[in-house]
């Protein structure tokens, strides 16, 4: 793809963007915020919605990396 596309990413740079978007995700899901409050949940409960949160959320950004590489496999294909 960085030949194709003229770009330099490295892994560090896939990793880093991977680790910032799913920051974003955790972060911006207010009710896990809410279950991370030690007043409103024990640390086991938060432990189990944030498992389940997790695993969700990882599911989902994978399922939109292979929807991406599909899409640029395709163009690729077409454009060759």
């Amino acid at each position: 793809m960085n030949e194709h596309y003229g770009t330099e990413f490295t892994d560090v740079d896939k990793v880093k963007y991977f680790a910032e978007d799913m920051e974003r995700c955790l972060t911006g899901n207010d009710a896990l915020v809410k279950a991370s409050n030690p007043d409103i949940n024990s640390q086991e409960n938060f432990r189990l919605a944030f498992n389940e949160f997790f695993s969700d959320t990882l599911e989902g950004v994978q399922s939109t990396f292979l929807q991406l590489v599909i899409l640029l496999l395709t163009a690729c294909f077409f454009y060759i």
